[in-house]
């Protein structure tokens, strides 16, 4: 009779075994997720190392240089009208108001300043006389200039991050604690359909390394291919923001996976202490 039932109760483990990687692998997927493509800091971060900012400016300049000969204008109006220092704080609390969900609007103050003190050095260095119509004319291209600063500085994407952050969170809140108990559930489960502890601890430590196998295996595969970095996105210094902070976030995958190989090395460590004393 034992015969016939042990089958059973190996065929019934293994699909425990199997239930709790897959609970297993959709906890590290979830924390992945929150931890890496929706993660505050790692964005904040990528800006930064991308020298996201920097480019904002030049790239700036380089479109609005094809708008000086038609108003008779030349590079030297564009001195110190984009500093970094300028880019970098606007930047920032734009940055910061998308993360949390709020309006910004970018301050071009300083920048429609400097560039109509420009112009009007330029005019009179030029012996041009001011008038209305020269006046006008200021006025239209430093807002054209500023609105072109302001579309460059925002992140397009940025906009729906918050609600979906906010989404993914409402669903962790209820999805981890029941993953987590079903995952208890079916260790249990194991340990006590096994007549041996170390067979319940084998099956749980392939669960685990099953898991980290499962986790990892794309995010190294697009990490040693680059593949998401021939996403055709432009202007470039956006697509260097966008492959930095995808790499950075499939990174959290990976250690969510070294973690669940971690605890799978550790019950094959006590598998191997439990047979060892059973065997004195």
């Amino acid at each position: 009779m034992a015969k016939k039932i042990k089958p059973t109760v190996n065929v019934f483990s293994i699909l425990i075994a199997f239930l709790l990687s897959v609970f297993l692998s959709i906890l590290c997927l979830l924390l992945g997720t929150y931890f890496g493509l929706f993660n505050k800091a790692l964005l904040s971060d990528a800006m930064n190392k991308s020298a996201y900012y920097e480019s904002v400016n030049s790239y700036t300049v380089e479109e609005v240089s094809d708008l000086l000969i038609p108003q008779g204008l030349d590079s030297s109006v564009l001195d110190n009208v984009f500093t970094l220092q300028t880019t970098y704080t606007e930047g920032k609390a734009l940055l910061d108001a998308n993360l949390n969900g709020q309006g910004y609007t970018v301050s071009t103050d300083n920048i429609q300043e400097k560039l109509r003190n420009n112009i009007i050095d330029y005019t009179s260095k030029h012996n041009l006389a001011m008038n209305s119509t020269i006046s006008d004319n200021i006025t239209y291209f430093s807002n054209q200039v500023c609105s072109i600063y302001v579309q460059n500085l925002t992140v397009p994407f940025l906009s729906y991050f918050a609600g979906i952050r906010k989404m993914l969170f409402q669903v962790m809140i209820i999805a981890i604690p029941v993953l987590t108990l079903l995952s208890v559930g079916c260790i249990l489960l194991l340990i006590k359909l096994q007549n041996w502890l170390h067979r319940a601890l084998r099956m749980i430590a392939y669960s685990f390394s099953a898991t980290a196998l499962m986790v990892s295996l794309l995010p190294c595969y697009l990490l040693i291919t680059r593949t998401y970095t021939k996403i055709n996105i432009s202007p470039i210094y956006f697509h260097k923001l966008l492959t930095r902070y995808i790499g950075q976030s499939l990174m959290m995958y990976i250690y969510s996976s070294i973690v669940m190989l971690a605890i799978a090395l550790f019950v094959i460590a006590a598998i191997y202490q439990i047979k060892k004393r059973l065997m004195h």
